[in-house]
């Protein structure tokens, strides 16, 4: 546990050096009579003291952060020298973002938001990716990290049936069937009662179904009016008669000698 490495005149030897793994070194030597411990930085750790060959401080690598890549350099440092030397990293490129603490040798390439459905929310930068939303009229089939990647044309509901909620964003239309009695050419919010043609006097030309209103014509005349106003003018005209003929009789009225011969 002790060593002496130089002649002198000293009456007791150098307490051996420990390689203290908690600092990140590790015995790259293990001590001699003549020679102290010889100790190396930790695999992740780089040396910021150099000491008789060895290394007594150490200190950890650098993470990139969101936006830096480990660059070329930093790369061949880290893989030649990595016991001397840190990590170099250099910010990410236009079209390129690193959202997270890495090693990576390059920034991810930015996203876009060319695919059916998508439009622009947020634009790439260089430490967070493109954010993609759904089109008007299309909702998101695919989350990914807020945005969206897989969007979706939102249904048409069928005539005969209505639009009992309107699609969003996130969920798609929903449809639901239109009852007896009622219509909707698939566009309604809810489903409309067909036209009820005898209630305003006219002629039905066509039944209404699921998806169609039903088709009126002209006004319609009943039966009894018909024989209602046949027999006012009946009436009329006997109460004419009547009266001419009362008159005639009370002489009022000058019948012409020829009619009133043949009358005789």
């Amino acid at each position: 546990g002790t060593f002496m490495d130089l002649p002198n005149g000293l009456k007791r030897c150098n307490p051996c050096s420990t390689c203290d793994s908690g600092a990140g070194l590790k015995v790259k030597r293990q001590c001699e009579i003549t020679t102290d411990t010889v100790c190396e930085p930790m695999e992740g750790f780089y040396c910021t003291d150099l000491k008789s060959g060895g290394c007594s401080v150490a200190q950890k690598h650098r993470s990139c952060e969101p936006g830096h890549y480990i660059s070329r350099m930093g790369y061949r440092v880290k893989t030649d020298c990595t016991e001397f030397r840190s990590t170099i990293c250099q910010s990410c490129s236009d079209g390129t973002y690193m959202d997270l603490p890495n090693g990576l040798k390059r920034c991810n390439p930015c996203s876009n938001c060319d695919s059916a459905g998508l439009k622009e929310k947020q634009q790439c930068v260089i430490t967070a990716d493109t954010v993609c939303e759904p089109m008007e009229g299309f909702y998101c089939t695919d989350l990914k990290s807020g945005g969206c990647s897989v969007a979706q044309k939102h249904r048409s509901c069928e005539p005969g049936h209505y639009i009992s909620r309107n699609g969003t964003a996130s969920t798609d239309t929903e449809c639901s069937e239109c009852s007896s009695g009622s219509f909707s050419d698939g566009t309604m919010l809810s489903c409309q009662p067909h036209t009820q043609c005898e209630k305003e006097n006219l002629h039905l030309i066509k039944a209404g179904t699921a998806s169609t209103d039903a088709e009126c014509g002209g006004k319609s005349y009943t039966t009894t009016g018909i024989v209602i106003g046949v027999l006012f003018l009946v009436i009329f005209l006997l109460v004419a008669a009547a009266i001419v003929v009362v008159l005639w009789k009370t002489k009022k009225i000058k019948i012409p000698s020829e009619l009133e011969k043949n009358c005789s």
